[in-house]
């Protein structure tokens, strides 16, 4: 079937019932081709009353292959919304009659496609002033029509030679359409009523209709009074018995639809030309590229008009082209596959698929990501991570071998030291006891210093030992219950000296997770450092509790002994580096080193504050248990 004469809007059918309706064939369809209506002529000429064609379809009334071509007609109208008047034919009595047909889209409320409303008629019938002096016969069922189809209708009478055109008739959609009755209407000038008619352009539109009789479609044109206003589609003929008669749609949702269609074809457009990743459009299951944007053709090699109209699997290595189409075919993300450059070059790529139909196609579009440097940073990654493990590998090595020798070098120490120095403070205390008497207080006292150096420095070695075994033993993590350790502390230092004055105060239930026995070790010198600095005081206050610092739980020991100068804060957590004599507060500056060491091990961190002759408070952090 093949259309031919020109093609009108939606509602060009409307002429013909208003001139031909007693010999047409009308009929009115849903969008699935399913028969809703049709008039007595229409039944009879299938040989059924009208009420038996409701619910049938060309399949229960025509041939097949008649049946076949009204549905590519009806496919034409529904798909392209426009009216479609063409030549067909139909059985009668044995023989084929040729007719002519018109077909026309009828829209709903938001202006999509809800059916087809058509008219038939043989073209051996009479003319067609006979079927107006029927249709005048007639105007009970002439009213119904005109008041009842969808599309606004207006009928003028032609005054002052063609120059100006009175309303005679206006239906009840152009009522809708124009906001106005038709009481207000019917014998006014059109440009009385409309009085922007004239620079709208459809008044020269009727007076070249009313003078060459030849109908027009007045394209969609937008139109602007004080009263009314919107896009309209016209179309305008004339009555055989001279009147003009202007059948027209308010196409201001369909105008809306199409720009809003416009401004998303224009903003996909945009995208895809402007697009970083190469972009292709192609056909399923034929693979067929209908569409690529100038990133496909810097990543291809070649130019997208060469690239449009081609095979996708083309664009594959010939070893991986099946398998490559068939995965892409189907959609889908995170292909990871290699394209093949007009070069020759192979450019692994990371597809995503996206497959969608459009008016019964199913098309496919690709993002094509060249990774060519990503795979080239990976391997650098894994290249660097092989040779990181090797280095870590051969520090650790050597590593556990220092730790080896140095624990080697360490009890070696220790031996070679403590050997001397219990031989020293043998004789010393064999001087005192034997030769006492005899020697001078002053020969005495400097025997008391001697004995009391080998002391500290067997001390001293004792310390250095823990201190070096720290950072060599395994952490055993466990629910710890601070408060319990600073209670056994508090008692041992308690009966180490129980006449001194200590005011304690220690907040209940503070647990953490670590080594129980580590951070008994790291309370102990935090405690013993705020007893041995705080023995001046009377009473002494030594505090253990915790403080919120940045939404995180900091432990304190705090204390109202000597303080310290802030200025020498950072030398508290050093081995051996003392801000006091040892004549002043004995001690072997191992201690806050010790306890720093235990709480970075577990991860937390430690500092100091004090001021001099006010105290000192030292802050922790350990995970919470």
């Amino acid at each position: 079937m093949v259309p031919h004469g020109e093609e009108t809007s939606w509602a060009a059918a409307a002429p013909r019932i208003a001139t031909k309706h007693a010999h047409l064939r009308m009929f009115r369809k849903d969008r699935d081709s399913v028969y809703l209506w049709c008039n007595e002529h229409f039944a009879r000429s299938h040989g059924r009353r009208p009420e038996e064609c409701r619910q049938l379809t060309d399949a229960d009334l025509l041939p097949a292959e008649l049946a076949e071509a009204s549905r590519e007609t009806d496919d034409w109208v529904r798909a392209r919304g426009e009216t479609l008047e063409f030549e067909t034919s139909r059985h009668a009595n044995g023989r084929l009659i040729p007719c002519r047909t018109v077909k026309s889209p009828v829209f709903g409320s938001g202006g999509e496609v809800t059916g087809i409303f058509g008219v038939s008629w043989d073209v051996e019938e009479a003319d067609c002033r006979c079927a107006l002096a029927s249709t005048q016969s007639s105007e009970a069922h002439y009213r119904g029509l005109f008041d009842h189809i969808d599309a606004g209708v207006a009928v003028y009478d032609p005054v002052e030679g063609g120059e100006e055109f009175i309303f005679k008739d206006f239906n009840c959609a152009a009522e809708r359409i124009d906001r106005i009755d038709r009481a207000q209407v019917v014998g006014r000038s059109v440009r009385e009523v409309f009085p922007a008619v004239e620079a709208f352009g459809l008044l020269a539109v009727f007076r070249r209709v009313w003078r060459t009789g030849e109908p027009e479609q007045f394209p969609i044109t937008y139109y602007l009074d004080n009263r009314v206003q919107g896009w309209r589609d016209n179309y305008v003929y004339k009555l055989p018995t001279g009147e003009i008669v202007a059948v027209y749609q308010d196409a201001t949702e369909k105008k809306r639809q199409e720009e809003d269609l416009r401004a998303s074809v224009e903003r996909y457009r945009t995208l895809l030309e402007t697009a970083s990743d190469a972009i292709l459009v192609f056909d399923s299951p034929s693979g067929t590229i209908r569409d690529a944007n100038p990133a496909a053709g810097a990543l291809l090699g070649r130019p997208r008009e060469q690239i449009i109209g081609t095979a996708l699997q083309e664009l594959f290595p010939p070893q991986d082209r099946e398998a490559h189409e068939r995965a892409l075919l189907g959609g889908g993300t995170a292909h990871h596959l290699e394209v093949l450059r007009a070069d020759g070059l192979v450019v692994p790529v990371e597809v995503s698929a996206s497959l969608c139909e459009v008016r019964g196609h199913r098309i496919v579009q690709g993002i094509f990501r060249d990774v060519t440097a990503q795979r080239k940073a990976e391997r650098e990654i894994r290249r660097l991570n092989q040779d990181l493990e090797r280095r870590v590998a051969d520090r650790t090595r050597e590593l556990v071998a220092a730790n080896e020798e140095l624990e080697s070098f360490a009890h070696s120490i220790s031996h070679d030291l403590r050997a001397p120095l219990q031989v020293i403070g043998g004789y010393v205390d064999v001087l005192i006891e034997d030769y006492g008497d005899v020697l001078s207080e002053e020969v005495r006292s400097f025997l008391h210093r001697v004995a009391a150096s080998s002391h500290r420095m067997q001390l001293l070695i004792d310390d250095l030992l823990r201190l070096s075994r720290l950072g060599r033993e395994e952490l055993e993590l466990e629910d710890v219950h601070l408060t319990a350790l600073v209670e056994r502390v508090r008692a041992s230092l308690k009966d180490r000296e129980p006449d001194r004055d200590v005011s304690w105060r220690i907040e209940e239930g503070v647990w953490v997770r670590g080594d129980a026995r580590l951070l008994r070790v790291a309370l102990e010198n935090l405690l013993q450092n705020a007893w041995k600095f705080s023995a001046s005081r009377r009473p002494a206050v030594i505090e253990f509790g915790t403080e919120s610092e940045s939404e995180e739980r900091v432990c304190f020991v705090r204390d109202n002994g000597v303080g310290f100068n802030m200025e020498y804060a950072g030398k508290l957590f050093q081995p051996f580096r003392r801000l006091h004599g040892e004549d002043e507060f004995p001690g072997t500056g191992i201690g806050l080193a010790t306890a720093a060491r235990i709480i970075r091990r577990h991860g937390g961190r430690i500092w100091a504050a004090g001021t001099e002759g006010e105290g000192a408070t030292f802050r922790f952090t350990l995970e919470p248990s």
